[in-house]
């Protein structure tokens, strides 16, 4: 069976939230311009969009911090994942030695470089705190021009979670569409509530056990 168009999964998403979370489904932004999207790809020195339409062209991030659309993760706008993709490009080039300095892991093995950091890695979700999910423009051997993956400063282990942006959106559609994420409380959030996966886990702390090595 093909995996679902974005389009489809996007509105698969947009149908659980508007059911479960109004607030959240209310607070996704409008659809970027495709001028806006091609900042973002000459920001990274991208040839093309399209690694990043699958999330922008459908929604421009969230208009507030929370609750996180990706499981307790905020969906940065293309502006905001391109500052901070200045912002990790800055610190490299203040200090290149942590890019190898800093101990990292791959998961799996070979499909994500083994590095602190990258200033090919563009996030486009964050927890606040200096962690996120980026698309990877730098792969490893063994990974995909476009995959998404989990990188941070608390993160030690680089998970691949999907081979591109479209698929993890589908991903996400399937969570919800199969109950495996739940409306939980959250304090921070219009309305108090947000989405978790099952257990109240954020996507953080379920990575381990959802993309680790079986």
């Amino acid at each position: 069976m093909l995996p679902p168009s974005p389009a489809d999964a996007w509105a698969h998403l947009d149908a659980f939230l508007a059911q479960h979370v109004p607030a959240l489904a209310a607070d996704l932004a409008a659809p970027v311009s495709e001028a806006a999207l091609q900042v973002l790809a000459d920001t990274v020195g991208s040839t093309t969009t399209e690694p990043f339409a699958a999330l922008y062209r459908f929604h421009d991030g969230q208009q507030s911090p929370t609750p996180g659309l990706f499981f307790g993760l905020q969906f940065l706008s293309s502006a905001e994942a391109a500052q901070e993709l200045e912002r990790w490009a800055e610190q490299l080039r203040d200090d290149p030695a942590l890019v190898t300095d800093i101990e990292a892991s791959a998961v799996p093995e070979g499909t994500v470089r083994a590095v602190y950091a990258s200033d090919r890695w563009v996030p486009f979700a964050s927890d606040g705190a200096g962690n996120h999910l980026a698309i990877d423009l730098d792969p490893g051997p063994d990974g995909t021009p476009g995959q998404v993956i989990s990188f941070g400063v608390d993160e030690a282990t680089r998970f691949l979670l999907a081979p591109s942006a479209a698929a993890f959106v589908g991903w996400c559609a399937h969570q919800c569409a199969d109950g495996h994420a739940e409306v939980a409380p959250d304090p921070d959030a219009p309305g108090g509530l947000g989405i978790r996966l099952r257990g109240g886990r954020t996507l953080l702390d379920a990575l381990p056990s959802l993309f680790g090595t079986k």
